[in-house]
């Protein structure tokens, strides 16, 4: 096998900075793997790659007419599998994702020592160029094992372990009439439906769910070692004729024979199949004479055109009957001997609230009193051939508990031999019947009784009228109580009518605190009808009060509406309000910015009935903002650009001190080379913090939570002995947006100066006054004269700004830090954060 990490690779460098280029010729050129040749435009390298032939491109990002991203583009449009490797100084995450999303092999950020920065050059490129080559081998490989596929003489298919297809030849579609395109990527069993017109396990789904058992599916299955076979009937195929097919399937393994997938085999064995069932009946046809054969023919149109016939009448008559059963009042069924019903009108479905569909075939038990059932049993017995029919009354126990009386018209159906093989019951409700004449029995008796109690009423009509004497006594007394009440109840209405003097005076006094604002307050049904409006509201909008009870229609931009029907959806009774700004078009055109705060007002049962809104105009604030971003924008572009141009001039100054430094013997002149070398170092790790954090400040202060914010600084840097109180989870803090490189600084803080630091720890405790965040490490600590100089711009071992900038970070939204820890048992750094600052997660309305 070839070793080609050994070859001599062709190399195309691109950039604008021809020193650089030089830089770059000189130290590829020297490992001897490469070929080097420049251009210092993409359109120079595009005609370049015209005339011959790359192994590999090398290009920076920040280029004059066209930039490396889009010289990318240009090259995965036109060399598909050309590698690509884009080596800049710009270092910024959106181009490291733009660029490899546009298929850059790999991202190399320029800067550090010359010598290991074009070793891991040189490792990347040859990486890129292997690994092409091996997916090209790989590409060419399955394209061979395609084609081997598909020109086998039998039809084929193969699915992987999801049962998705992904082999379908060219036998199979002419077996099928599927195409590839149409099935190839497809699972749920989509390869069956061509065969069996249905999505059902074929033997390739077997070969992968061994644990299941084909012999269901295939009765005649056949196994040989992993392979099984089975001969099949397809009824659906040859336009309705059907065919026998032969299927094979073995399961597919890979290099480490693990199965991941099966292949199946359908080979059409039809002619074979019909040519052994001819013989056996050419036998059985010989002994059939012609004229016969030609009376039965005859015989059975006869027969069938009758049978159509009665089949016909039967199909009516069955019809009839049906609408006639269906529409009956009574409730109609038929039950086997065991008390499944075979049939149930939908008068019975109704009465005892069944199913059709689902009681067909299944006991249904009625629950009847118990000295009712000897009744019902014996009604049952007593049915025979000469007498079938028997009526009977009795009561039935509903689900409700209710009692209920039915009549019941009972038939059982015989067979030939006298035994039951049916019964037949035609009922209905006689509840009301059998209480009206019960009542009836009742009043007949009852008046035997009242002409008896006649006489004894009226003696007792004559006592009553001296005790009502004694009553009128009583009577007088009660007068006065009523007396005394009415004027209770005068006392109480006039307290009521004081206090709603009151209430009228409260109203009137919030009315003009409400109507002296300059905010814009309006209230408004779910439906858009204000409901309300102050002075303020009117006046912005040019209003009068005749708009209350009509809806008040604003002009939004397209893009903010759904913002705004968010903003209301998202209302509720645990969450009643919520805060937003958006623009609004005016009469005139203008597009004005607008700060509204929303309240839903809810019913008891959580319905909205109203919502109140109170806003103002924020337009200048917004312009200023605007004006503001821009400048930032502007600020940092430039910012970039001589970054970059720096960069490139410190790449080549290092590159230049490298090889000068190779080349030199004096031990005085490699002392100054060697110290020049670390001047430039430092002068590159300045430049490239200020680009950490050049945009301090630059974005609005967002809520942040912070056990994410720890999290996300080890798992992008690489930060493994960090350990994070779970309680962080919880808290959210009101921070810039670069509260994360905060942390990073504090990380590589402990790890560049605190010794051997084996562990840092992040942890919070919330006091009376303030959360308090602790990032603490078991290193050599702070001397106590350095606890507060070590927060000051330019103190420190390495470029001095670190904790400076990391003060400058926190007190943007009124967030402190200081150094609390014991010198020599580590460093102990404490991020106060003042009430208001920080909140519970899920808190539900941001600043």
């Amino acid at each position: 096998m070839p070793n080609f990490w050994n070859h001599m690779y062709s190399v195309l460098y691109v950039d604008d900075d021809p020193a650089l280029l030089d830089i770059g010729r000189i130290y590829l050129g020297k490992t001897g793997h490469f070929s080097v040749d420049t251009a210092a435009s993409a359109g120079e390298a595009i005609e370049k790659i015209r005339q011959q032939t790359y192994d590999a491109i090398i290009s920076d990002y920040q280029m004059s007419e066209i930039d490396g991203i889009q010289f990318l583009r240009h090259i995965r449009q036109h060399f598909k599998d050309l590698p690509f490797i884009l080596f800049t100084g710009r270092g910024r995450e959106e181009i490291v994702i733009e660029a490899l999303n546009s298929g850059a092999d790999f991202y190399l950020q320029k800067g550090g020592e010359p010598k290991s920065q074009f070793a891991e050059l040189d490792y990347k490129i040859r990486t890129a160029i292997e690994r092409r080559r091996v997916q090209g081998e790989l590409k060419d490989s399955k394209k061979q094992l395609s084609d081997l596929i598909d020109f086998l003489p039998d039809a084929t298919f193969a699915i992987d372990l999801k049962g998705r297809i992904i082999v379908w030849n060219r036998m199979m579609e002419e077996l099928t009439g599927v195409p590839p395109d149409a099935v190839i990527g497809t699972g749920d069993f989509s390869h069956s439906l061509p065969l069996y017109e249905e999505r059902r396990p074929g033997l390739a789904d077997y070969i992968i769910r061994a644990d299941e058992e084909p012999e269901k599916e295939f009765p005649n299955l056949k196994r040989n070692g992993d392979k099984l076979i089975a001969e099949m009937y397809r009824p659906p195929l040859r336009n309705g004729n059907g065919a026998y097919f032969w299927h094979t399937a073995s399961p597919i393994y890979d290099a480490a024979g693990k199965v991941v997938g099966a292949i199946e085999s359908v080979r059409d064995i039809t002619l074979r199949k019909e040519t052994e069932e001819k013989l056996v009946q050419a036998h059985d046809e010989l002994n059939v004479a012609y004229e016969q054969l030609t009376a039965t023919e005859e015989e059975l149109r006869q027969n069938y055109d009758e049978l159509s016939k009665s089949q016909l009448d039967l199909i009516r008559s069955e019809e009839r009957y049906r609408s006639v059963v269906e529409d009956q009042t009574e409730f109609i069924c038929r039950f086997s001997p065991e008390g499944k019903l075979t049939f149930v009108n939908d008068a019975y479905c109704r009465y005892f609230n069944l199913d059709r569909e689902d009681c067909i075939g299944k006991p249904h038990t009625v629950v009847l009193p118990p000295e009712d059932i000897p009744l019902m049993e014996e009604q049952l017995s007593q049915l025979s051939p000469a007498n079938p029919v028997a009526a009977i009354d009795h009561r039935i126990i509903m689900p409700s508990g209710e009692v209920q009386w039915q009549h019941w018209s009972d038939r059982a159906i015989f067979d030939r031999t006298g035994k039951i093989i049916e019964y037949q019951s035609v009922g209905r409700d006689t509840t009301r019947q059998k209480n009206a004449e019960e009542k009836l029995k009742l009043a007949y008796e009852e008046l035997n009784v009242a002409y008896e109690q006649l006489t004894a009423t009226e003696e007792e009509l004559r006592q009553n009228y001296e005790e009502l004497g004694n009553s009128q006594t009583e009577l007088h007394s009660a007068y006065e109580q009523l007396t005394a009440t009415e004027e209770e109840l005068r006392q109480n209405y006039d307290e009521l009518s004081k206090s709603q003097l009151d209430l009228i005076r409260s109203e009137e006094r919030y009315r003009s605190v409400v109507e002296d604002q300059t905010e814009f307050i309006c209230r408004f049904s779910p439906e858009g009808k204000l409901t309300f409006v102050n002075d303020a509201y009117c006046r912005y909008f040019n209003l009068d009060r005749d708009c209350i009870g009509k809806p008040h229609t604003v002009v939004l931009p397209p893009e903010d509406i759904p913002l705004m029907e968010e903003q209301l959806s998202q209302l509720s009774p645990a969450n009643p309000v919520a805060a937003i700004d958006h623009r609004i078009i005016m009469p005139s055109g203008e597009v004005r910015w607008q700060h509204w705060s929303d309240r839903a007002i809810f019913d008891r049962t959580g319905k909205i009935i109203e919502y109140q809104s109170v806003g103002r105009d924020i337009t200048d604030r917004k312009r200023v903002e605007q004006a503001l971003d821009e400048s930032n924008k502007k600020l940092n572009l430039l910012s970039n650009i001589t970054r970059h141009d720096i960069l490139n001039q410190l790449t080549v100054l290092q590159g230049s001190l490298g090889l000068l430094e190779l080349e030199i013997a004096n031990p005085d002149q490699r002392r100054l080379i060697s110290k020049a070398i670390q001047s430039s170092d430092v002068i590159r790790g300045q430049i490239s913090f200020t680009q950490q954090y050049q945009d301090i400040g630059v974005q609005k202060p967002r809520w942040q939570n912070l056990h994410a914010a720890v999290t996300t600084v080890c798992m992008d840097d690489g930060f493994t002995n960090v350990s994070i109180d779970p309680h962080l989870e919880t808290w959210e803090v009101y921070a810039d947006p670069l509260l994360r490189t905060v942390f990073l600084n504090l990380f590589e803080n402990a790890e560049m100066h605190g010794g051997k630091v084996t562990r840092i720890a992040v942890s919070g405790t919330e006091t009376p006054e303030c959360l308090v965040i602790t990032v603490d490490d078991d290193g050599d600590g702070i001397a106590p004269d350095d606890k507060e100089r070590i927060f000051r711009k330019g103190i420190g071992k390495h470029t001095g700004l670190g904790l400076f900038l990391v003060q400058e970070v926190l007190g943007i939204t009124g967030l402190s830090i200081r150094e609390t820890g014991e010198f020599g048992r580590g460093a102990r750094f404490e991020i106060h954060i003042p009430m208001g600052i920080y909140r519970k997660t899920g808190h539900a309305q941001d600043r």
